[in-house]
């Protein structure tokens, strides 16, 4: 999941230069507006991200003993965190979307990266908080998998509905694959305690972390460079 989390991030800063072109569009401060909210929720999608690393690293360091007793309160604050998640990527959809001014104005690489995460109706990111509400953390995509799709797309023109929809079929057959290999949370044992050590070894989610925040810095620096505080709060009280 945190592959997802970081592409989307990373598609946002790319798209900056496009976001910059808008100056001139009648709706910049509408775009100041849905760019500062998306900053919001990108935001706190990390914070949570960072949350449920922490406490999939915290249970890598139980003992046999601990593991075999089980621990109620962490199962329960991971499954909170998940669903919070689940929550928090619903928000950042209802920002982006294929009619939205914010969309519209990236730059085409930008535009290319995104279009899998949103897709038509069951892109990557919609796929995977489907897997959340089901008290399950996606432990997929990798990152392989998310730069063959930018690789992809790059080759052909995805901005139609039935293109998209084509990338809707191919993200939802990857889906059922994210389903089963998706950490279940609850009695967590010796065998999941395992599938954490792996999945920390291979994929290093604290390393990919760091780097969704330094591209939220860049786009935080670019909210700043970009519009003040009265265009954003003089569309508010609109």
């Amino acid at each position: 999941m945190i592959e997802i989390i970081k592409a989307l991030v990373e598609a946002i800063v790319t798209g900056i230069p496009g976001i910059r072109a808008a100056k001139r569009e009648k709706k910049f401060r509408k775009l100041g507006v849905d760019l500062f909210l998306l900053y919001v929720k990108l935001n706190e999608v990390t914070l949570t991200a960072g949350e449920i690393i922490h406490q999939l690293e915290d249970f890598t360091t139980r003992t046999e003993q601990e593991v075999s007793e089980g621990d109620y309160w962490s199962d329960s604050r991971i499954r909170r965190l998940v669903s919070h998640q689940s929550r928090k990527l619903e928000e950042v959809l209802s920002l982006l979307d294929f009619n939205s001014i914010l969309v519209q104005v990236l730059e085409p690489q930008a535009y290319n990266q995104i279009v899998p995460l949103l897709a038509f109706k069951n892109g990557a990111i919609r796929t995977l908080q489907g897997i959340l509400i089901t008290r399950h953390l996606p432990l997929d995509p990798t990152r392989d998998e998310v730069e063959d799709w930018s690789l992809r797309i790059s080759r052909r023109n995805y901005t139609t509905d039935r293109a998209r929809a084509e990338i809707d079929h191919h993200i939802q057959r990857q889906g059922w694959r994210w389903r089963e290999t998706a950490l279940h949370l609850w009695d967590w044992d010796a065998d999941t305690q395992a599938q954490i050590v792996q999945y920390l070894e291979r994929r290093q989610p604290r390393e990919q972390l760091e780097e969704i925040k330094s591209a939220l810095a860049l786009l935080r620096s670019s909210l700043m460079e970009n519009f003040t505080m009265a265009d954003i709060l003089l569309e508010v009280e609109r």
